[in-house]
């Protein structure tokens, strides 16, 4: 019993080791998209930031319009805007609304502010809670499956019940070095 428990929980841990490291491949992948893919987001980062320069914001209600009227937010109402989210966008997003309104930065100098920080905002939220959030009813299912599976060949193999053979599976012993001796 405690063996087929330890595989289950080496099943669980490999499950979740696997879709863990695809995620880090699919996100430093994306870091590394070729600059035409992003320059439509420069642009509009560019048309973000003069807009920013123009505004109060010290004024949360202007700040939570912007928000919403420049996609920085999910929400469609800025009064759906909470605290929080607020309290982000002043961390992440306005440092780099005001660096380029101020600099007007290459596409370059852009992109590899950008990729610093996104990796830094990775290195905040662990990369294990994209993982979490990105599962599915089916990944849950396949783990529970697996997990059982894992669990039942183990414990049937310590009870010392044969795994089942296909009868192609036969062995022929009769030529071995050791049979002839």
């Amino acid at each position: 019993m405690p063996i087929g428990v330890l595989a289950a929980g080496l099943t669980l841990v490999s499950i979740f080791g696997g879709k863990l490291f695809s995620t880090q491949l699919i996100f430093e992948r994306d870091l590394a998209t070729d600059g035409d893919a992003l320059r439509p987001m420069y642009d509009e980062m560019c048309v973000d930031a003069a807009e920013w320069a123009t505004l109060d914001s010290t004024d949360d209600d202007a700040v939570r319009d912007f928000m919403v009227a420049y996609a920085y937010t999910e929400q469609s109402d800025a009064a759906d805007i909470r605290r929080d989210e607020l309290a982000n966008f002043h961390e992440w997003s306005v440092p780099t609304l005001k660096w380029m309104a101020s600099s007007e930065p290459r596409f370059a100098d852009w992109r590899t502010d950008q990729i610093a920080l996104m990796r830094a905002m990775v290195g905040q939220e662990s990369m294990a809670a994209y993982v979490i959030d990105d599962l599915l009813p089916v990944d849950i299912l396949l783990a529970l499956l697996a997990i059982g599976s894992a669990f039942s060949l183990v414990n049937r193999q310590g009870a010392g019940a044969p795994i089942a053979r296909a009868p192609s599976d036969k062995v022929d012993d009769s030529q071995s070095p050791r049979r002839a001796a």
